[in-house]
C-alpha cells in the first residue's frame, strides 16, 4: 500500500510522463535524490494502473496448477468482457505450481479463489478440524 505521499508523488510523476515523455530518464535520479528509490516497484505498479484506467484497459491475471488452455482463456476474457464491457480485457495466464488444482483470478479490486487449496481450506473449517 502506497502512502499519501508517494500516490501524490506517483500521481505527478504520471502526469509529468503524459505531457513530456522525456522526462522518463530523469525519474530513476530523482526517484534515488528524494530517497523513494526502495519504493520504486509500488510506485512502478500505481504508474501502471494509472495507464490501465487512462486508457481503458482491466488486467485480469488468473493463476493456476498448469498453463490453461486458448479456449478456457477466451472463455474467462468473454466473460470479464460481458461485466466490464467499457473496458478492454488485458488477460494473463501465471502458473504456479504450488496450487494443487482450480484457478485465482485477479483483477485491481478483486479477487475469486476457486483453487483446489482454498477449498480444502473451507472443508477443514467446516469440519472443525
Amino acid at each position: 500500500m502506497l502512502s499519501r505521499r508517494t500516490n501524490l508523488i506517483t500521481a505527478a510523476i504520471y502526469e509529468a510522463l503524459l505531457s513530456e515523455p522525456r522526462v522518463a530518464s530523469g525519474v530513476p535520479v530523482w526517484l534515488r535524490g528524494r530517497r523513494l528509490w526502495s519504493k520504486r516497484a509500488l510506485i512502478l505498479k500505481n504508474l501502471e494502473r494509472l495507464e490501465h484506467e487512462r486508457l481503458q484497459i482491466l488486467p485480469v491475471e488468473v493463476i493456476s496448477k498448469v498453463a490453461l488452455g486458448a479456449a478456457t482463456l477466451r472463455q474467462i476474457e468473454i466473460d470479464y468482457a460481458k461485466r466490464f464491457t467499457k473496458m478492454k480485457i488485458s488477460l494473463e495466464n501465471i502458473v504456479d505450481p504450488n496450487l494443487k488444482g482450480g484457478v485465482k483470478i485477479k483483477t485491481p479490486d478483486t479477487q475469486t479463489d476457486a483453487t483446489l487449496d482454498r477449498v480444502l481450506i473451507r472443508l477443514k473449517q467446516h469440519l472443525g478440524l
